[in-house]
């Protein structure tokens, strides 16, 4: 439906490419804000976290699948099958993962392993899809990679830990499902979302303690998290896997690493350190080689065919 409202001539230079980077940049962009919410929380637990914002997921991945399938709703829902759950569950165990890396080990140990990921997930679509990135990809990957090194530099501990293999268990866990996604493109994986909502939702409710009195603003700050960030933008991710590579998807997340400390700067006044701003400003410059490449090349075509 996407495309076809842009086949006219006066937008045919809109790729299905085109539409990918676009919603991925929409995702990661969205989704960088989760720094920002987690910095006004008032008192509340991690997995209290966790079991609030899955709920805030389940209701509105609820709703919006009731309203895209309304009576065939069940029937689409287990169309995901097998690889559908299995999706739900890595991805799962991904974000779980990341929760471990975070406490046992700095940001800077945490991210900079994280920015393994688009080499992680081109290598598993190599050998499981028959994926070959360009020269353009693997030129931005690598200078994503430098961006992302430039902004941990100095903060980086060579001590190994549980928080570094948690890390390295969280890159290698997100390249799983966005292989998994793409490899599964030609079915609607949006009830993933719905899934993964429930299995994040049994962990956080088993895990809390809830023992204290969460404060409303914490609860509001969960249902715009579950709602905006874990439920939109992941399906704009879900979507993008249908029109862009693998390694693409994971490449374009490492934004959220670059963006989430300038909301933090600009609506916190949490001054980011210069390593931070070259190396934040390096990934949006490898973010902008790629999406003009693409729209180079869609140019480029449409001349050709005039």
């Amino acid at each position: 439906m996407i495309l076809k409202n842009f086949q006219n001539q006066k937008f045919s230079w809109i790729t299905p490419r085109f539409i990918g980077i676009f919603f991925m940049i929409c995702c990661a962009t969205i989704i960088s804000f989760g720094g920002l919410i987690y910095r006004n929380f008032e008192d509340i637990e991690i997995l209290e976290i966790v079991f609030f914002r899955s709920l805030a997921l389940i209701t509105y991945m609820g709703i919006f699948l009731c309203f895209k399938y309304r009576v065939n709703v069940i029937k689409n829902v287990s169309n995901i099958g097998v690889k559908g759950i299995f999706a739900s569950a890595v991805f799962c165990s991904a974000q779980v993962s990341w929760l471990i890396a975070l406490d046992f080990t700095s940001v800077a140990n945490a991210t900079f392993t994280l920015c393994l990921t688009p080499f992680i997930t081109a290598l598993i679509a190599y050998f499981f899809l028959k994926e070959v990135i360009s020269r353009v990809t693997f030129f931005t990957m690598a200078l994503a990679l430098i961006g992302v090194s430039i902004m941990v530099v100095g903060g980086v501990k060579t001590k190994a830990n549980v928080g570094l293999i948690s890390a390295f268990y969280t890159a290698i866990a997100f390249s799983v499902f966005a292989v998994t996604l793409r490899s599964n493109r030609n079915l609607d994986m949006l009830p993933v979302l719905l899934v993964n909502g429930f299995f994040l939702g049994a962990i956080g409710g088993f895990g809390g303690s809830f023992s204290n009195n969460i404060p409303s603003n914490d609860i509001l700050l969960c249902v715009i998290w579950g709602v905006l960030l874990q439920g939109f933008a992941h399906s704009l991710m879900i979507k993008a896997s249908q029109f862009i590579l693998s390694a693409e998807i994971t490449l374009f997340m490492l934004l959220e690493f670059t963006l989430g400390p300038l909301w933090v700067w600009l609506f916190l006044n949490e001054i980011p350190v210069a390593t931070t701003l070259i190396g934040g400003g390096v990934i949006i410059l490898s973010v902008v080689v790629l999406a003009g490449s693409e729209i180079s090349r869609a140019f480029r075509t449409e001349k050709d065919l005039t």
